[in-house]
């Protein structure tokens, strides 16, 4: 039985390299078997099921053109570091009959030129501290570091995990542009430290905060409730006269007014309450992302308030973690 390539695959191949000696080997017929399913699910569309395929290959015996052809799946699927990592084995692997090694060679200088059009951006990653790992996309975690990373021209997402909790950046590649990246958490104990605030003040401190957060929040909703009870009063009346109305303008204007002007009461009652409702929840977030390393500390859960920049602008991300 002899293995099976694709011309699909083929013709899109690319990659480097010098004909270096490699050694002539055979094929096992569990690589071969494995092989021609793997082509058979790449031309089907099913890429993940091509790449565990030919990952099985390789754990048997490592050959050139199982490397090449590994490498298009992860291209394919926009996995840029691994598909170069794996063009670049290409050249020092065992080579067969079937498929001398000069010709694998050839098909990698296409990849090759296929892969800087691919993965033609990079994000260059600045962490606030080195005990931070970041996941781009379906890639593993991997320690932060300001070696560029190959991307494609896709959106990305990037997870940063740190002692002080996680966050997520979302961020856009450009062709044949860096994109910088910056992970940054934010210590407020340390700074609070460093500022010569203790650890009893700063609970002291957002007790207090608490306390006004919720009584602005509670004092907010009551507020809506009642606006809206005044509101529908005050929409309730208009209905009720407004057929008199239609009738006698003259003799039922003042009683439309005044349910008109109920209904306006009600409803700047309604908002007051809910800016009073937001003020509150706005000290609550932010007495919780002050207090979160102490907090944390007592309860193993955490608010985390930080801020990101990435290629379409800027923000703060805000995680809770527990």
């Amino acid at each position: 039985m002899r293995p099976h390539f694709s011309l699909l695959t083929v013709a899109t191949l690319m990659t480097l390299s010098s004909a270096a000696n490699a050694e002539v080997v055979e094929l096992t017929d569990q690589q071969i078997m494995l092989n021609n399913e793997a082509v058979m699910a790449q031309e089907a569309g099913n890429l993940k099921k091509a790449e565990s395929l030919f990952e099985a290959m390789l754990q048997l015996q490592e050959i050139d053109f199982i490397w090449m052809q590994l490498g298009i799946i992860y291209e394919q699927q926009g996995k840029c570091v691994k598909a170069l990592n794996a063009y670049d084995r290409v050249a020092s692997s065992n080579t067969t009959q079937d498929m001398p090694h000069e010709e694998v060679l050839k098909l990698l200088e296409k990849c090759r030129t296929s892969y800087a059009g691919t993965c033609s951006s990079e994000l260059v990653m600045t962490c606030s501290s080195n005990d931070i790992t970041v996941k781009i996309d379906d890639y593993d975690p991997a320690p932060c570091t300001s070696e560029p990373i190959p991307v494609t021209t896709a959106k990305h997402t990037v997870l940063a995990t740190g002692p002080l909790g996680t966050m997520t950046v979302e961020t856009q590649g450009v062709a044949h542009k860096q994109i910088p990246v910056e992970i940054k958490f934010i210590n407020y104990e340390k700074i609070a430290q460093e500022a010569g605030v203790t650890k009893k003040q700063l609970l002291e401190k957002s007790k207090k905060m608490k306390i006004a957060g919720w009584t602005l929040v509670g004092t907010g909703a009551a507020s809506m409730i009642a606006g809206g009870a005044v509101y529908a009063v005050g929409v309730k009346n208009r209905k009720d006269r407004l057929d008199d109305y239609k009738k006698d303008p003259v003799k039922y204007d003042d009683e439309i007014n005044d349910a008109n002007n109920l209904k306006d009461i009600g409803l700047w009652v309604m908002i007051g309450g809910a800016a009073v409702s937001v003020a509150g929840a706005a000290i609550l977030i932010v007495d919780a992302v002050k207090s979160s390393k102490s907090h944390s500390e007592d309860t193993n859960s955490a608010f985390v308030l930080t801020p990101y920049f990435n290629a379409e602008g800027a923000g703060m991300g805000l995680t809770y973690t527990f």
